[in-house]
């Protein structure tokens, strides 16, 4: 292993714990109020749910559900971040479980939808910020399964206020976007962009739980990836040269 990869290793592994350590952090401050917590929202991840390269098959059929565990991610496979979000998981139903807590976990793809301010610090901010400044980013090169901000919002509010909200919810689209839509949803919302790759779209998750024990309907890809962009431009986040013309 070359002096590079053991660092990277190393920074992997700090950060790793980081995250652990801040997970229990926020439920010794829920243990100590916990007369006043009812319930405990947790946002985890579908990486939680099933890694990227090699991932294991669903329990059942061919569809991935809130029973599956990603158990084949780790820091040698490339995948530290898909590592870290099923450590923290883990711990945080460890933790219900010795503590009789009543807990619910929120489980997105990759996260998208309008902004509200002019940061630039987050990573979908920033990968929409160049492709529609011209550049290719993951979002026009990936085949990727988004969700709505809006939709993330409104599935931790029904988690914390119905009474019979349980256990895990994916929420995300069960089919992914390949970056050639992407960049055709954002033309024909009015925006000059370069075309994004060509892949074939794939289905391999069911969200019925989240349908059906949440109430919540997921907004189109299309419309969430336009009110993204129509927000970056008009905040001045990211500048697209139709769009500044209109």
């Amino acid at each position: 292993m070359c002096k590079h990869s053991t660092v990277s290793h190393q920074n992997v592994t700090r950060k790793m714990k980081h995250v652990l350590a801040g997970t229990r952090n926020v439920f010794d401050s829920v243990l100590k109020s916990r007369d006043t917590v009812r319930r405990v929202v947790v946002t985890s991840s579908i990486a939680a749910v099933r890694g990227t390269v090699d991932p294991q098959p669903p329990l059942q059929g061919g569809l991935y559900t809130e029973e599956d565990w990603n158990e084949t991610s780790s820091i040698d496979s490339g995948e530290g971040y898909q590592r870290s979000k099923v450590l923290a998981e883990k711990l945080v139903w460890q933790i219900a479980k010795e503590n009789s807590l009543s807990v619910v976990t929120i489980n997105p793809g990759y996260i998208i939808g309008p902004v509200t301010s002019a940061r630039t610090d987050a990573a979908s901010v920033q990968l929409l910020k160049g492709i529609l400044e011209g550049e290719q980013t993951i979002f026009s090169k990936a085949n990727v399964r988004y969700v709505d901000v809006r939709d993330v919002a409104r599935a931790h509010i029904a988690a914390a206020e119905q009474p019979d909200a349980e256990g895990r919810y994916i929420i995300c689209q069960p089919q992914s976007t390949p970056g050639r839509e992407v960049t055709d949803i954002l033309k024909a919302a009015g925006f000059v962009v370069p075309d994004g790759e060509s892949h074939e779209a794939f289905a391999n998750l069911d969200i019925t739980k989240l349908n059906k024990g949440l109430g919540i309907q997921l907004t189109p890809v299309p419309e969430a990836f336009a009110d993204m962009a129509r927000t970056m431009v008009e905040l001045g986040v990211a500048n697209n040269s139709k769009a500044g013309s209109t």
